[in-house]
């Protein structure tokens, strides 16, 4: 008779980590991820500036990663609230992809139409909002990264039985 342990078979066979495990540390590293990138952001932001709105964010999106990777770690498979985890886990990245990323491009400048028009208009009157690159390059990170963990997320959920 044949072993059908995990010992027995090939390396190559014998899952490394469960997928609700490996689920919820993608989960909770995107949460880190996250928060760092609104501390630099924070950091890096002009001192009149208003950079608290990058911790705000970023430490909500975090709380909730964290909350939702514990729900898919902890919860027993197969009962609701361990669905809820996955599933949610799965839709935050995408809402801070939808979040963020236009308003990344819009802090970067205005359309090619607006930039024309600009440039034919007198700019004497022009007012500068201030060196604004941080916050593109802030929002764009989190657009970016939240790309990344959906791919990330889906190749890691776990599958239903």
């Amino acid at each position: 008779m044949t072993d059908p342990s995990p010992s027995s078979l090939p390396s190559s066979a014998a899952p490394s980590t469960p997928a609700p495990r490996a689920f919820a540390l993608t989960l909770a590293a995107y949460g880190v991820a996250v928060v760092l990138i609104g501390g630099l952001t924070s950091a890096a932001a002009p001192p009149e500036a208003n950079a608290a709105t990058a911790l705000i964010v970023t430490g909500a999106a975090a709380v909730l990663a964290f909350v939702l990777a514990a729900l898919s770690a902890f919860a027993p498979p197969g009962r609701v609230i361990s669905f809820v985890g996955i599933h949610a886990g799965l839709v935050l990245p995408v809402l801070l992809i939808l979040g963020t990323a236009p308003r990344a491009l819009s802090t970067l400048g205005a359309s090619p139409d607006e930039a024309a028009e600009f440039a034919e208009t007198d700019n004497s009157e022009h007012q500068d909002d201030g060196d604004r690159g941080y916050q593109a390059v802030g929002l764009g990170s989190v657009a970016v990264l939240s790309g990344f963990t959906v791919v990330a997320l889906i190749s890691h959920r776990p599958k239903p039985r």
